[in-house]
């Protein structure tokens, strides 16, 4: 039988227990601790809900997986509005070359920045993408709309009178993001060498809002 060289794979996620527990955050340590006994190495890169002054990185542990913790000097960081942060970013690009994975696994954006598969594609790290909700596709993460499944491409005139806002925003400026925010997430998808999704209808859903991309998922 041949067995698969070991590798190191840097997971990306926007919250990480015992910070953060939800069902992306369980299926990330379920996922590092199976492929750690399977003797990859494996380490977490978390968002955080805690900001701090100035921003910054906590190093830890989880049942036996590495984690850095990536805290923002900013509020609102689970808004859709911040979700393009290049402070984030430039920590993201010095773990890359500091840990030097093999690949990478975006799990989410949320607390990071929505640059993390185009980040890792500067540094020479591929990426593959787990779309667990529809946050790529739609500022409101869930792609419903009046209490109904939204058909709606994402950009500024779908989304413009749908999209939450922080207070103060203007129409021009929300306009301006909404625009920015479906690019970035074109252009990351893009980059990403497979999109999973985690069912079958999961990815019908998804994917006619994907684009070219589309032709990069699996089930």
């Amino acid at each position: 039988m041949n067995v698969p060289a070991p590798i190191r794979v840097v997971f990306a996620v926007h919250g990480f227990p015992p910070e953060c527990v939800g069902g992306t955050e369980s299926c990330v340590l379920a996922t590092a601790k199976t492929l750690r006994a399977l003797g990859h190495e494996v380490v977490v890169v978390a968002g955080s809900p805690s900001p701090t002054a100035p921003a910054s990185t906590e190093r830890g542990e989880m049942e036996g997986v590495p984690v850095y913790r990536l805290h923002r000097d900013a509020l609102d960081v689970d808004h859709w509005s911040k979700s393009d942060d290049p402070e984030i970013e430039a920590s993201w690009r010095r773990l890359l070359r500091e840990l030097r994975p093999d690949v990478v696994h975006v799990h989410h954006w949320i607390r990071l920045t929505r640059r993390l598969v185009l980040a890792a594609a500067a540094e020479g790290v591929p990426a593959v993408v787990t779309l667990h909700d529809s946050g790529a596709t739609c500022p409101r993460a869930f792609r419903v709309r009046d209490d109904a499944s939204c058909e709606r491409p994402v950009g500024p005139t779908s989304c413009v009178d749908c999209a939450p806002r922080l207070a103060g925003v203007s129409d021009a400026d929300a306009v301006d993001e909404l625009a920015a925010f479906a690019e970035d997430f074109r252009r990351e998808l893009g980059a990403a060498r497979t999109l999973i999704a985690p069912s079958a209808a999961h990815a019908a859903f998804l994917a006619p809002h994907l684009g070219a991309a589309a032709a990069k998922l699996r089930t």
